[in-house]
């Protein structure tokens, strides 16, 4: 196998796969998320309860899909939503990435390495 070859393998088809998931999530966030995002906001509810329901719904998410697609596909959506909810961006992408983390680690399915060690003792 030449370099190139080698390359694209390696590095290209990766990156190429996150930028699909990103543009993926951008188009769930525009198309979807986006308007309900917004009813959401006028509910007469605690801004961080809306925000707290998002994050357990994307870890519930993340225990089947797993938390490195979750993270990828739901950081625009969990970045806008923070905005809308008075949240800065920093916040909303550490609170998505911990919660996704916890929820994935609880099953098999959620972390590829759960899936070796469930394997090896039988669980």
């Amino acid at each position: 196998m030449g370099p190139l070859a080698l390359w694209v393998r390696e590095v290209l088809a990766p990156v190429s796969g996150l930028a699909g998931l990103m543009v993926a999530g951008e188009a769930l966030l525009g198309s979807v998320a986006g308007p309900l995002l917004k009813r959401l906001q006028r509910l007469p509810l605690p801004r961080w309860v809306l925000m707290y329901t998002l994050m357990l719904l994307l870890g519930l998410v993340s225990l089947v899909a797993g938390n490195d697609p979750v993270l990828v596909v739901a950081l625009p959506l969990a970045v806008r939503a923070g905005l809308l909810l008075g949240f800065d961006e920093c916040s909303s992408a550490a609170l998505l990435v911990l919660s996704v983390n916890v929820a994935s680690a609880a099953s098999p399915l959620g972390n590829p390495q759960n899936m070796i060690v469930a394997a090896v003792y039988g669980a």
